[in-house]
């Protein structure tokens, strides 16, 4: 008698468990879809900061992170990068002593993870 009783809680406790399945698998895309749009993201801005340090401001274009993503259901340009003036002007290239660029990768296939953009302020000092 106890051995049918053992065996039926643990049909019951696997059966709970599988049907925390779905949701476990569902969480862990989330997160790995965060972490690599967070990723790129971060790619990106060390890719404009590092322009700005070896070439100057005048080579912060808008252009600049063009064909970095590409993985894992991410476009392969971001979604925004929008380059800003000391003004708060839009502008293609940066120049003069300042400028404010905002980056964000987005996916392109399945559910979208919430990345949140880098916003970088270059400033001549």
């Amino acid at each position: 008698m106890e051995t049918i009783v053992v065996v039926i809680l643990l049909g019951l406790v696997s059966a709970g468990l599988l049907a925390l399945n779905p949701q476990i698998r569902g969480t862990l895309e989330y997160s790995r879809d965060e972490l690599v749009g967070q990723e790129l993201t971060r790619a990106c801005a060390e890719k404009v900061l590092g322009t700005r340090r070896r070439q100057g401001y005048a080579s912060v274009i808008s252009g600049l992170c063009d064909g970095l993503g590409g993985v894992g259901g991410f476009a392969a340009n971001p979604s925004t990068f929008t380059l800003l003036d000391a003004g708060g002007t839009s502008v293609s290239a940066c120049a003069g002593d300042s400028c404010t660029v905002t980056v964000v990768f987005a996916k392109i296939s399945g559910p979208a993870a919430a990345i949140r953009p880098i916003t970088l302020r270059l400033a001549y000092y």
